[in-house]
């Protein structure tokens, strides 16, 4: 069942996540939390071209089965007036990649700000992912996204394989029939990301940053329902995500060995319903875009 598990590797490249303390995950750290990966079994990983350096310290686990998600700026492409020079450099940027990690291929290739699709070009970049699907250059193609103000129009449009989205607690607007039949009935995979929200649901309430004050009522609603339930932070959120049924990945992230093992070692065996009176659609708690 944890095959459903992805690893995401921001922590690689960047001091990611509101709550990180430790900073960028050496070399050596990634060496080990590679290695325990294999161990367990677990071999997707979530990347992105734009992440500096990151290709070259996957490869340092000298593995080659490694099945990578990987993301790109469309912006790269705003000057490009045809979809062979777009492709052309794609098929450029995911060998480069792909030989930096050490496989043989991308297995799904994401757009970051799928806005760009819907600008001069937004046509010929998705001809370009197209064919590079058809030609076998990748197995999928997809968007990352942040919100789903315009999913119909993207779908109707720009129809993908995958589509990775934001999923917790607190952020469940993927929980919408109408977005998953449409999800659904165009057999698109869906990808959950955020499903710790940056790593604000695991930490104590006497830690949050001060910047998360004005909803400190939603998280000392958390506090109190894992409280009177007994369930660690981790095993509430994992189990959450885990087991809804329309999610066929889950992205997690970590800044160590130590944490890693701390989530496969939870217990991944019961569904685990949450008070629909913790969710928010506040967007400036929901989307990290909105916290700077």
């Amino acid at each position: 069942m944890k095959n459903k598990l992805v690893l995401g590797t921001a922590q690689f490249s960047k001091k990611y996540g509101v709550t990180n303390k430790k900073g960028v995950t050496s070399k050596s750290e990634i060496t080990k939390i590679l290695y325990y990966l294999k161990k367990k079994y677990i071999y997707d990983l979530d990347t992105s071209i734009e992440y500096n350096l990151v290709d070259e310290k996957i490869k340092l686990s000298k593995y080659s089965y490694w099945k990578i998600i990987t993301k790109v700026d469309p912006d790269r492409f705003k000057n490009y007036k045809n979809k062979n020079e777009i492709k052309n450099n794609l098929i450029k940027l995911i060998n480069k990649s792909a030989k930096n990690i050490g496989v043989k291929k991308i297995e799904t290739l994401l757009l970051h700000n799928v806005s760009s699709l819907f600008r001069k070009n937004g046509n010929q970049i998705y001809i370009a992912l197209k064919e590079l699907r058809e030609s076998g250059y990748i197995k999928n193609f997809g968007y990352s996204i942040y919100n789903f103000e315009k999913l119909h129009e993207l779908i109707k449009k720009f129809k993908p394989d995958v589509l990775q989205c934001p999923f917790n607690v607190i952020d469940r607007r993927l929980n919408n029939k109408n977005i998953i039949n449409l999800l659904k009935k165009n057999e698109i995979k869906i990808h959950a990301r955020s499903i710790f929200l940056q790593g604000l649901l695991l930490i104590k309430l006497d830690d949050l940053p001060k910047k998360f004050f004005k909803w400190k009522k939603i998280f000392q609603k958390w506090d109190n329902w894992i409280t009177k339930y007994n369930y660690s932070r981790l095993e509430a959120c994992l189990n959450f995500s885990f087991f809804n049924s329309s999610i066929d990945k889950i992205i997690f992230g970590i800044d160590d060995l130590n944490q890693l093992k701390e989530i496969l070692d939870v217990k991944l065996n019961k569904k685990i319903i949450v008070p629909s009176y913790l969710a928010s659609n506040d967007k400036n708690l929901i989307d990290p875009l909105n916290w700077r």
